[in-house]
């Protein structure tokens, strides 16, 4: 059996000697299943939480790392996530759909309606393709213009 020294002390916790061997089985007994899961599964038993009450997740899954580079545990390959996709492009804005720059006071536009963006196809029409982007950017904006 692998030496386990008497404390581990990671993110400013202590770790007993019986907790690393906690650790040590549930990573043993829970093959198959993904380094986060694992990072959830420790963090439940030992009820390792943030102050508001969330788990410490990420902080696990690093301490399940650092015990695995110490020897002390063995935890199941990262998985590959596969090739990422890149983001599609936006169509440009078409004729018959509302594009023109508005500058002036809200006062000028009065009476205004704000209406909720409630799906994809009407948040794709606020999106500004990079040139749009550049432009505005560049442009100073005044207080009281829109």
């Amino acid at each position: 059996m692998l030496c386990v020294p008497e404390r581990q002390q990671f993110c400013g916790r202590a770790f007993t000697v019986e907790e690393v061997e906690l650790i040590r089985e549930v990573v043993r007994g829970c093959g198959g299943i993904r380094r986060l899961e694992l990072a959830y599964t420790v963090c439940e038993l030992l009820e390792w939480k943030r102050p508001g009450g969330g788990l410490k997740a990420r902080e696990c899954r690093d301490l399940l790392e650092r015990l695995e580079i110490q020897g002390i545990l063995k935890l199941p390959e990262k998985r590959s996530l596969g090739a990422i996709q890149p983001k599609r492009g936006l169509a440009p804005v078409t004729s018959g759909q509302p594009h023109s720059a508005l500058t002036g006071s809200v006062e000028m536009f009065a009476p205004v309606d704000v209406e909720l963006v409630e799906n994809r196809q009407q948040r794709d029409l606020f999106q500004l393709s990079p040139l749009s982007a550049l432009e505005n950017a560049s442009r100073s904006v005044e207080p009281n213009t829109i």
